[in-house]
């Protein structure tokens, strides 16, 4: 496999005042699970590194994050994600919904604040990240 071709997609992992930062999907074009969580983040262009992706991702949120270190890697074969720890600095999230519909399904994506206790409850991917940090905050 060459992993030259790999498309890279990049996610933060934010942490503020005991709740995480995710992204709420409605996603109707899946039969399984068309409601769920995932951290923010976005596919990387060619010209931008991993950091800058991400730091683009918060903006368009309407939040400036710093990032930290790499939690998180997993790869299928078409992309590579990667997941790094981020620390909340400034701003205010916008609550808005972002929708599109995609070959006939409504897509929708709303950020929101989720309290890590409640983090277990939901479903949220990548799980093994998830489960990483509900067991890091159980401590």
């Amino acid at each position: 496999m060459n992993e030259e071709i790999l498309k890279k997609w990049v996610g933060g992992v934010c942490i503020k005042e005991g709740s995480v930062l995710l992204i709420h999907r409605v996603n109707k074009k899946q039969v399984f699970n068309p409601e769920y969580f995932i951290f923010p983040g976005e596919m990387v262009g060619e010209d931008q590194s991993l950091e800058q992706a991400l730091l683009d991702e918060f903006k368009k949120l309407g939040t400036v994050a710093a990032i930290g270190e790499l939690l998180y890697e997993q790869s299928d074969d078409e992309t590579t994600e990667y997941y790094y720890a981020c620390h909340h600095e400034f701003g205010e999230i916008n609550p808005e919904t972002r929708e599109y519909e995609e070959d006939g399904h409504l897509q929708k994506f709303t950020p929101v604040w989720v309290r890590l206790e409640d983090l277990d409850d939901l479903i949220v991917y990548p799980e093994t990240l998830k489960e990483e940090i509900v067991s890091r905050n159980a401590e």
